[in-house]
Parts: C-alpha cells; structure tokens; sequence
C-alpha cells in the first residue's frame, strides 16, 4: 500500500473487506470529506470497475489528515450528454 503523507486524506472500501489500512491516499487538494467521497467514487468507476456494480450501492469511508473516519453510501450514475456549439455559419 502508497504510504499516506500526514497532510492527505485517504480512503478505503469497506465492503470488499478492506480496512483503514489498505486506505488509499487522495493526491492533490481536497476540500473536505464529501469532497474526498466524490473522488473516491470516482476512482472507484474509473480503477476498479464500478461500472460492473450497474446502479448497486457501497460503501466508502474517507479518513481525513487527522484519522476521523467518514462513512458513506455511494453509487455509479452514469450519464451521457450530448451538446453542440455553433462554431460559424456555413453557406
């Protein structure tokens, strides 16, 4: 396991049997434990094929720079968006 710097939060999936430490460190700035929540379950779609739970809900629980432990229920939600922009007119 990455080894947690004493400023990052960190999280883990309780679920899949995993505990405080196997937490995995959040690099870059998080503002608070909702925020570290929503990259956790992000990381948990794009790295741990999240895609596969098809709408099923798990846990993540967050661990901030002070070792207080955020418990939260979380699920994949996947959207597609379709926009356009008029770039000029063509004749």
């Amino acid at each position: 396991m990455p080894k947690i710097a004493p400023d990052e939060w960190s999280f883990f999936f309780p679920d899949e049997g995993e505990a405080k430490d196997h937490a995995i460190p959040i690099i870059g700035g998080i503002f608070d434990a909702d925020h570290a929540a929503r990259e956790a379950c992000s990381y948990d779609w794009s790295s741990r094929h999240g895609e596969e739970r098809n709408g099923a809900t798990f846990r993540i629980t967050v661990v901030s720079p002070l070792g207080v432990a955020h418990e939260f229920s979380a699920w994949h939600q996947p959207t597609i968006e379709h926009r356009v922009q008029a770039a000029k007119r063509v004749a």
